[in-house]
């Protein structure tokens, strides 16, 4: 073997040095003010969905705050991408 990153494979023989993923970036396209009114939509939604987590419409409250939220934190909306819609500006 060839290092501590080195995989043999035993019916061939092959040690594998590095294996690399290769993905494309993710464009951002949420920012600004969009952003910040995702930060707090997500903080109601889940406070809502955490007081009322007994009912039906808390658990689908608290599920939709973790998608705003996930979606505020990495900037990236796949409805906006769709939509075409950009509020992170040039700048980003």
């Amino acid at each position: 073997m060839n290092g501590p990153n080195a995989i043999e494979t035993a019916e061939l023989g092959t040690s594998y040095s590095r294996i690399e993923v290769v993905r494309p970036p993710m464009d951002r396209n949420v920012g600004g003010f969009d952003r910040f009114g995702r930060l707090v939509l997500a903080a109601i939604l889940l406070v809502v969905g955490y007081r009322n987590r007994d009912r039906t419409l808390g658990t689908l409250a608290f599920i939709a705050g973790s998608d705003v939220l996930a979606t505020a934190i990495i900037q990236r909306c796949p409805a906006n991408a769709v939509l075409g819609i950009d509020t992170c500006g040039t700048g980003e």
